[in-house]
């Protein structure tokens, strides 16, 4: 027997692309009525079963404790469920989230005539819905009301964002750390934050952006004015986060009572009405979350909303749509309770394509792979499940990886049992995205058995924006090989005859390529069709402005770059996770494409390289663990 090789998972990392936030989208309303007519209440997106649940509110007569659900898969109707358990008290203004490991929606504070200061549990996961009242440790926060919350799952917890209890606001950030298990939980005291929080205040926004840890809060009231101010708190700094002040303030305005969501498509916060004095607002805006931040008006199609405040919103990441229910326009005791949707509809779809099926010998290790391709342009994180119909020891499994756009590379090696009988061992690999479970996709792989073994390796690999030249070395000159070629989403497909030369060698060079584009190239063997020696290469863009990968080694940064047509210079900055520039340079670029090094001695911890060219501008995130 071999030695065991356990289950690996490989990956290869790509820099995030930057999108404009160009994409305004379309209003259309989804349901007119449904639940009671309310404000103040919460809402949250159920990824598991691709719903909408809210919860709560005020109508100005009454604090509601129901529980509706909206289908998103058939467009509706509401119903109300009935949960057991101790129902908790009716409320308005409090928050909620969706807690993913638990498969549950924890609702926090709130306000009943008072401010609350509870926690309880709905757990989505049973048979029926079920409310629990959690029992926290630790020293709690103040009670409060028109707070914030979101769902860090960088570490674990609830991290909440100022409020006010009616008469103190509040500008701490209390972390309830779900980890430990229902019914309990723990209020801890967060790792202090370097430099002065946000101003105090109520009524804002905040959305946790996972793909780069932060907490992202927007607008609020102060007591005695609206807010317009732009902060983030990013959790992967080195040594400890620090609040940034990204925009003071921009085209938007400062308001309260707002919504707002992070749109995963284009990495940006979209932002809609809220309040101004006595106005209800209308408006829908966004900013990017990544790169230099400025505010875009989203001059969006169709019929949009009437205006309105203290309204509750989520982002549908499977029809990449901003879904908005109830408020109020200005008279309290005349609600909304209708339900629309701004709709962008870029397409969410997971796509993953396997290797290929090949060939095993008793004895030896095997090892298949899958290529995730990512729909977002900000890393996401990936479930997947392995499994080998005849049961080898170790050929099935699952886990989480993570990446970033466009392709995550995922490969899974384990030993065939030397008692391995002859035939063919059918692998199925299924794909989702953590964040919605209803992005998924599968694809199959068939492992031959190979009773003559014939060594085959990839000797050379080079592309360049016109072909791609290959050339591998077969121990068996007079085996004839097909040349198969993919792109990813597609299907495998045969492009060539081979034949090995005099000593061995296989060459090809496929002129039929396109800049910019990824293939795969793998060898059946055109008796037996046992596939061999697969290999991915990316082709080249021809020319033009590009960031095609940054990296720290050696007390250097190192940046792969291509420059645009006419022009040399170019700037060079390195950006810590707060938003401070440790490093600026202008460098210049000889070649079309070349590869610089700048000496550069930073404390370990994430940070950006950010390349500008004229108004060309590219990013990408590097990690420093030396």
């Amino acid at each position: 027997m071999k030695t065991i090789v356990l289950a690996t998972a490989i990956l290869f990392i790509f820099p995030p692309v930057a999108v404009g936030q160009t994409a305004s989208g379309t209003w259309s309303q989804l349901s007119p009525s449904g639940p009671p007519a309310r404000w103040g209440h919460v809402m949250i997106y159920d990824p598991r079963r691709d719903r909408l649940l809210i919860h709560g509110g005020w109508n100005a007569s009454e604090f509601f404790d129901d529980v509706w659900e909206y289908p998103l898969a058939t467009n509706g109707p509401w119903h109300q469920l009935t949960p057991s358990g101790t129902v908790p008290p009716g409320r308005a203004f409090h928050s909620a989230i969706y807690d993913p490991n638990g498969d549950r929606m924890i609702i926090y504070g709130g306000y009943q005539g008072h401010a609350l200061g509870d926690v309880w549990e709905l757990d989505l996961g049973g048979t029926t819905l079920a409310w629990q009242s959690i029992a926290t440790t630790g020293t709690p926060p103040p009670a409060r009301f028109w707070h914030s919350a979101v769902f860090n799952d960088r570490y674990g917890r609830m991290t909440v964002f100022g409020g006010e209890d009616g008469a103190t606001f509040f500008d701490d950030t209390p972390e309830l750390d779900l980890r430990i298990g229902p019914p309990a939980a723990e209020w801890t005291t967060p790792v202090q934050p370097v430099g002065p929080p946000p101003p105090a205040r109520c009524c804002h926004e905040a959305i946790f952006y996972p793909a780069y840890s932060r907490l992202v809060i927007f607008g609020g009231w102060n007591g005695s004015t609206e807010l317009g101010d732009l902060w983030e708190l990013p959790y992967d700094t080195f040594p400890s986060p620090g609040w940034t002040l990204r925009l003071a303030a921009g085209a938007i305005g400062p308001r309260t009572d707002h919504v707002a969501a992070l749109d995963r498509v284009r990495n940006r916060l979209v932002v809609h009405g809220g309040v101004l004095g006595v106005e209800r607002l209308g408006d829908a805006w966004a900013t990017t979350l990544v790169g230099a931040p400025s505010w875009d008006s989203l001059a969006a199609a169709g019929t949009p909303p009437a205006p309105r405040g203290d309204h509750a919103a989520v982002y549908d990441p499977v029809r990449d749509r901003l879904l908005v229910y109830g408020g109020r326009e200005g008279n309290p005791a005349a609600p909304f309770g209708d339900l629309w949707a701004l709709t962008w509809g870029a397409s969410t779809a997971i796509h993953v394509t396997c290797s290929g099926d090949t060939s095993f010998t008793p004895g030896d290790t095997v090892f298949i792979s899958v290529d995730i391709a990512n729909p977002f342009t900000a890393p996401a994180s990936f479930g997947f499940t392995v499994h080998g119909e005849r049961g080898w020891p170790y050929s099935s499994g699952g886990g989480s990886i993570g990446g970033f756009t466009p392709i995550v590379h995922l490969q899974w090696g384990f030993p065939v049992p030397d008692t391995a009988a002859g035939g063919t061992n059918t692998f199925g690999i299924r794909v989702w995205d953590e964040a919605a479970p209803m992005l998924a996709d599968s694809c199959t792989i068939h492992l031959t058995h190979m009773t003559t073994s014939v060594l085959l390796s990839l000797v050379e690999q080079h592309a360049t924006a016109d072909e791609v030249r290959l050339a591998w070395y077969s121990s068996d000159r007079a085996e004839q090989w097909e040349l198969e070629r993919q792109e990813p989403g597609s299907l495998w497909r045969s492009i060539a005859t081979l034949v090995p030369d005099g000593t061995g060698r296989i060459i090809y060079v496929d002129r039929a390529v396109r800049p910019g584009t990824r293939y795969g190239y793998r060898l059946k063997d055109a008796g037996s069709g046992a596939v061999q020696s697969e290999a991915w290469i990316d082709v080249p863009e021809r020319s033009g402005f590009a960031l095609h990968r940054a990296w720290y080694a050696s007390r250097e940064l190192w940046l792969d770059v291509s420059r645009a047509s006419g022009e040399d210079r170019a700037r060079v900055e390195f950006i810590d996770s707060g938003g401070r520039r440790v490093l600026t340079r202008v460098l210049t670029i000889d070649d079309t494409r070349q590869l610089l090094s700048v000496p550069c001695r930073v404390p370990p911890g994430v940070y950006f390289a950010r390349l500008t060219q004229g108004a060309r501008s590219a990013s990408g995130k590097v990690l420093v663990l030396e």
